[in-house]
């Protein structure tokens, strides 16, 4: 007689080693309704960044091409790298809510992922779908300013007259602090799609106040997943990185009539990217996976105390 598997729960204090065993055992579970959703999700996004890296390569390689730039190369390069860029934001934006929207059903539903349908889907990956845009153009923007910031230190330093070892150092110091900061910052996107009730600004508090205290934690589960899944999505892309070396030999040979300027070369080569594309987001999707996890067991921990975190008509609550 089969006995169903015990629902893998969100909330709950783990060791180090459960928490990626749990990610991987969400995965396992849930293989058939995960690929199938995360996969109409992400097949229109896959082949816009493999349409638009595409035509970025090709503005790259003209800008390339002997002589000086022409104003039609410069905006084509310009245009195609804001189009890189809004096309990876869509991508942040999108993608995140799919997964934790299919993790919140699993939480909810006495089928978890079984038998779902979209009528049951989209109301939850819509509402995150809007929570996901603010939280992404917000910290978009603070990455901006963080950037600028940094930039504009490093410049004050250098303009100081420092010794340069001692400039590198300062630098590296920086690095340091900076790094320590942002690690926090990756319990901040759970935080806040899981937590209906809390701002924007309070999951970035609350992601100081959990992640400071599992700083490790995050640091173990990213490097983890991280290098489980550069290590298949480089194997995985192997295809598509052999189409753009040769690509690009020739190009640096000085282009001319080749088989790569062939219109089946190039249907190749959009196809492989399509596919990279696909299973490198597919693969990614298990980092966020570990970091839902992670805040699971650092809220768990250090905020929940003996209270049960339960759904109640789509909405969390805490039972004591």
């Amino acid at each position: 007689m089969d006995t169903e598997r015990r629902r893998i729960p969100l909330y709950k204090v783990r060791l180090f080693g459960e928490k990626i065993g749990d990610t991987f055992s969400f995965v396992g579970e849930n293989l058939k309704p995960l690929l199938k959703w995360m996969t109409c999700v992400l097949v229109p996004l896959a082949l816009l960044l493999s349409f638009v890296s595409g035509r970025y390569l090709n503005a790259v390689m003209s800008m390339q091409r002997g002589g000086e730039p022409s104003f039609d190369n410069l905006s084509g390069f310009l245009f195609w790298y804001v189009a890189l860029v809004l096309s990876a934001l869509l991508l942040a934006v999108v993608m995140p809510a799919a997964i934790y929207g299919l993790m919140r059903i699993y939480e909810e539903r006495d089928q978890r992922l079984r038998g779902l349908t979209w009528v049951e889907f989209k109301p939850v990956f819509l509402k995150l779908l809007k929570r996901n845009l603010v939280f992404v153009v917000v910290l978009a923007l603070l990455g901006v300013i963080v950037v600028v910031a940094f930039g504009a230190l490093v410049a004050l330093l250098a303009s100081t007259g420092l010794n340069k070892a001692l400039g590198v150092v300062a630098i590296f110091l920086l690095m340091v602090v900076l790094l320590v900061l942002l690690v926090p910052l990756a319990l901040s996107q759970p935080i806040y799609l899981f937590e209906d009730d809390i701002s924007l600004m309070g999951a970035l508090k609350k992601s100081y106040r959990l992640g400071m205290r599992t700083w490790w934690g995050i640091i173990g589960v990213s490097l983890v997943l991280s290098i489980i899944v550069s290590i298949v999505v480089s194997v995985l892309s192997l295809p598509y990185a052999i189409t753009l070396l040769a690509r690009i030999s020739f190009f640096a040979d000085g282009g001319g009539e080749s088989f790569v300027n062939s219109f089946g070369f190039s249907l190749l080569t959009g196809v492989l990217s399509f596919f990279m594309f696909l299973v490198s987001y597919l693969c990614y999707s298990l980092l966020y996976i570990g970091y839902a996890y992670q805040y699971g067991h650092a809220a768990e921990k250090w905020e929940k105390g003996n209270g049960e975190l339960k759904i109640e008509n789509g909405e969390w609550r805490i039972e004591n």
